[in-house]
């Protein structure tokens, strides 16, 4: 549901579409975003998929992980979505 929510910026833990939308809204896509997701987990294609969508503007970014279909909780992916939600709270001044 994360991928329907409308938001200047968004940070997305192993986000897919659900169906019937198998696109994502053009409009979405130019907004910075960040997917987090283990590439070797069950939806790891749906993950993927999202974050071509919203690459179509070049405003998205990736953090991926090995901790499975999990929220991560390693140093170096904290940091990260730390530093891109720090990031747009400092540019949204």
């Amino acid at each position: 549901m994360a991928t329907l929510v409308r938001a200047r910026w968004r940070v997305l833990f192993s986000a897919i579409t659900p169906p019937p939308a198998s696109r994502v809204d053009p409009a979405e896509a130019a907004r910075p975003s960040l997917h987090v997701f283990d590439p070797k987990e069950e939806h790891a294609a749906l993950c993927t998929e999202v974050l071509a969508g919203c690459s179509l503007e070049g405003a998205a970014e990736a953090e991926k992980h090995a901790a499975g279909h999990a929220v991560p909780r390693d140093a170096a992916t904290v940091e990260r979505v730390v530093s891109f939600i720090r990031s747009q709270l400092r540019d949204a001044r």
